[in-house]
């Protein structure tokens, strides 16, 4: 089951990153076809990764495997680089603490 709020899609839908496949007229209910759910799945895997909308759309447009590995491969460090602070930030809150006690 997919958690996703109808706003969302409603967003996706206005910024181009996802439509419908058929919108009813009549009530506004949105349909989607079993590929677009696979979209829709890519989508939000990539956001888990950590990747914004205007980085997903431009993921999602690409067909070169080479860029691709090569955006991934720069997230991944950039990620790595966001550990490696919070692990500093975790290590001087600890020194605080001991200080404290």
């Amino acid at each position: 089951m997919l958690k996703i709020s109808l706003d969302t899609l409603r967003y996706y839908n206005e910024i181009q990153l996802f439509n419908p496949d058929y919108i009813n007229p009549s009530n506004n209910y949105r349909f989607y076809s079993e590929e677009q759910i696979k979209d829709l799945l890519y989508i939000m895997d990539l956001k888990e990764c950590g990747f914004n909308l205007d980085e997903i759309k431009a993921i999602i447009k690409l067909n070169d495997k080479t860029e691709m590995k090569r955006i991934f491969e720069k997230k991944k460090a950039d990620l790595l680089n966001q550990i490696k602070k919070i692990n500093l930030s975790i290590e001087r809150i600890e020194t605080n603490i001991k200080n404290i006690i």
